[in-house]
């Protein structure tokens, strides 16, 4: 009965896809999750991170496009003490998540490295991500909200060894934790926590701390293409 009730939760959980605080792609805080933007709509977001670069606030618009069921693309324009870069992103699932097995995805944020103000490489990267919701659920004796793990490798903004869980404890909260290798502005191997918040059906609000030091905030609409 009580994973019945978890199955329950899951099902009736909203979609949790929003770009992360880098823009125009879909993912947790820094990091990219398992998401993809469902086909044939686009997410659009803002996300302001104060002081984090420079001790100046790092601005970022993005907006991300469903090419495919397993494919998606987008743009962000990045803006710092009047500096503005423009990254192009992708994401791709090639292994889809089952019982035993993760999914897995590669991707890239700011594709031709433009983006100096936040890191002069090309962020590249592949991820494996696992629901372990009924693992925790056995080990806890209680059913729990959705636990995802997921980890990944990956060059730039990722540098090295990355990684991230996040738990949605009820159909409107979403709780991340992550960790981010690489080079972010002048800081590195950051420890980041957020929140995010389904006001509606495709409005998402965030709010986070950027290696636990920098406020971050931000919102996700999605619209849908016929």
């Amino acid at each position: 009965m009580k994973y019945l009730m978890l199955a329950m939760l899951i099902a009736a959980s909203p979609a949790f896809a929003a770009s992360n605080y880098l823009g125009g792609m879909s993912g947790m805080i820094l990091i990219p999750d398992d998401v993809i933007v469902p086909h044939k709509s686009i997410d659009f977001s803002f996300h302001e991170s104060v002081h984090a670069i420079g001790d100046v606030d790092l601005f970022a618009w993005g907006a991300n496009y469903g090419l495919a069921k397993n494919l998606e693309a987008g743009v962000s324009v990045l803006n710092n003490s009047g500096a503005t870069d423009i990254a192009i992103n992708g994401k791709y699932r090639f292994v889809q998540e089952n019982e035993s097995s993760p999914a897995v995805l590669v991707g890239v944020f700011d594709a031709a490295g433009l983006v100096d103000i936040v890191n002069p490489n090309a962020s590249l990267y592949i991820l494996a991500s696992k629901n372990i919701s009924s693992e925790v659920s056995q080990i806890e004796g209680a059913p729990c909200g959705p636990i995802r793990l997921s980890l990944g490798i990956g060059s730039g903004v990722y540098n090295g060894i990355f990684g991230g869980v996040d738990w949605t404890p009820s159909s409107r909260w979403r709780v991340m934790a992550e960790y981010a290798n690489g080079k972010f502005g002048d800081e590195e191997k950051l420890l980041n926590l957020g929140v995010r918040y389904a006001v509606a059906d495709k409005w998402r609000l965030d709010a986070a701390a950027l290696k636990l030091k920098h406020f971050a905030f931000g919102v996700n609409y999605r619209v849908e293409i016929e």
